[in-house]
């Protein structure tokens, strides 16, 4: 058959379809109406699912956020109420975290919540004063969600290598230093950690768990040698003296001896609580040339944030009076705050312990002695401007 006549046959057919067409349409109305109601149906619904799909996802990470600026919150209000035990406003967000893990269909940030919330757990036990079984209670608290972070993150090799570090901590934190290590050996060694935070903390804290395993033991301090003073002059009747203090009637001052405007009683009353151990005299402080400084954080129940002012009085007290080692004052002060506790070393030598007990630091001082620095004793000791010996 030739190609015109193929052409010719192809034309008069599409012709006839063409002209049959309105005919099909009148008697096929009702199926095609259903066929388009039902493909404008189907394309609604994945549009729809689409849609929620996104406004829950975006509605999720808000929530989220949220969640993370209220812990981020409270942990500044702990640090800001010195001498008040503010802990437990951590409880919260760590509950609202738990609820925020069981809701969500999305593993990633339940798994992070689930860390956060373990986080929080941790840190109310180091920012409060607690017992030994809430300290344990508590602690296996995080170890659960933890672990149950680490089901959800199998995927994420990230937000695993955090979790396991996490039960590291809690090992750690209930004594069991040779789980914590193995666990942190563990981390260091997963090919599937590679490149992530918590190979090099893993590894930090293999590097230093010897530190953190010595007891902090502060031997008691003898009472203060009483200290007798010229006769000439005493104090006047109206003289403001810190409460408790007293002297004895015979005890006098010097006469016409005005004590300076900018000298400081606060300072030798608010550093000790008992009394000072006697300096030893053949101990210097190290000289520029010999030191390497070395501030370490120890692991400590009782946590305290200080001034700048109050830990360079401390280091003072401590006979450090070399200017390099001032450099170091925020190390010092952001290890009491986190950890309870700090060692200084220089040249691998501890020099001093630093460690907070309820509202004090209780220092030992290889060049001073030991002495405990009360931080709210200098609210009640006038200057020693306000005292002054009476002229004759």
């Amino acid at each position: 058959m030739k190609a015109d006549h193929r052409h010719e046959l192809k034309t008069n057919e599409l012709a006839e379809w063409l002209g049959n067409l309105p005919q099909w349409t009148k008697e096929n109305l009702t199926t095609i109406i259903l066929v388009a109601i039902l493909i404008a149906a189907v394309a609604a619904f994945y549009i729809w699912k689409v849609y929620s799909k996104n406004v829950l996802q975006v509605r999720e990470q808000t929530q989220f956020t949220n969640l993370l600026n209220q812990l981020s919150g409270s942990r500044m209000q702990i640090l800001e109420a010195q001498g008040r035990d503010l802990s437990f406003l951590l409880l919260q967000p760590a509950k609202r975290l738990e609820t925020f893990a069981q809701n969500t269909n999305n593993d990633r940030m339940a798994a992070l919540a689930l860390i956060k919330r373990a986080e929080a757990l941790r840190a109310e036990l180091h920012y409060g004063t607690v017992d030994e079984q809430y300290l344990i209670s508590q602690t296996n608290l995080a170890k659960a969600s933890y672990t149950e972070a680490l089901e959800k993150s199998s995927t994420n090799p990230s937000l695993a290598a955090a979790a396991k570090f996490g039960l590291g901590l809690c090992a750690e934190e209930l004594g069991n230093f040779e789980q914590a290590r193995q666990i942190y050996q563990d981390i260091a060694a997963n090919p599937d950690f590679e490149g992530t935070v918590a190979v090099v903390q893993a590894k930090r804290r293999l590097e230093t768990m010897a530190d953190y395993e010595q007891k902090v033991v502060f031997r008691p301090a003898p009472k203060p040698p009483i200290q007798i003073k010229p006769v000439g002059a005493s104090l006047p009747a109206d003289a403001n003296l810190p409460p408790g203090l007293s002297l004895p009637a015979a005890v006098n001052l010097p006469a016409a001896v005005n004590l300076p405007a900018e000298a400081n009683l606060a300072v030798e009353v608010n550093s000790v609580d008992e009394a000072n151990l006697p300096v030893d005299g053949n101990l210097a402080p190290p000289t520029p040339d010999d030191t390497s400084v070395q501030v370490i954080p120890l692991s400590n129940k009782d946590v305290l944030a200080l001034s700048a002012e109050d830990v360079t009085q401390m280091f003072e007290r401590a006979g450090f009076s070399h200017s390099d080692l001032f450099e170091h004052i925020t190390e010092v002060r952001d290890g009491l705050a986190k950890s309870g506790a700090v060692q200084v070393k220089m040249n691998n030598a501890v020099q001093a312990v630093f460690a907070v007990r309820d509202n004090s630091v209780y220092v030992s001082s290889r060049m001073r002695g030991a002495f405990v620095y009360n931080v709210n004793k200098s609210d009640n000791i006038p200057k020693a401007s306000d005292v002054n010996a009476p002229e004759e």
